[in-house]
């Protein structure tokens, strides 16, 4: 069965990197490609998750987690969420799995943040 992608979504991995760096900066992703799946991962920095493959690397300061990424980590409801971080591994295209991980981690973030986002908003009764 083919699986149909929008023609009006991006099929461009970097648009949707693009996105991810400016919209959740430090936050980490991957993303991949098989004959089977198209997928991607996206991690809060300081997340259990992040394994480094080789010994001599190391996460410098510029790359560790920040305040705001510890108070997601740590919160009491939503710390396991943000700790698991988010997974597409069924979408039609690279592209469309890493909006679909953003997309995910971006809604979760209006429940922990729910002031900060609704200051966000454009009020059209002012």
């Amino acid at each position: 069965m083919a699986r149909l992608n929008p023609s009006h979504v991006t099929r461009s991995i970097d648009a949707a990197a693009r996105l991810i760096e400016t919209e959740l900066p430090g936050w980490w992703w991957n993303c991949g490609h098989c004959a089977l799946r198209n997928g991607a991962s996206l991690y809060v920095p300081g997340s259990s998750q992040i394994r480094v493959n080789y010994p001599s690397a190391g996460i410098g300061p510029d790359f560790g987690p920040r305040p705001e990424h510890l108070r997601l980590l740590h919160d009491p409801k939503w710390g396991k969420l943000f700790d698991g971080g988010f997974h597409c591994d069924r979408a039609a295209t690279v592209a469309l799995a890493m909006l679909a991980v953003f997309l995910e981690a971006k809604i979760a973030l209006t429940f922990v943040q729910p002031k900060a986002s609704a200051n966000k908003v454009i009020r059209s009764n002012k």
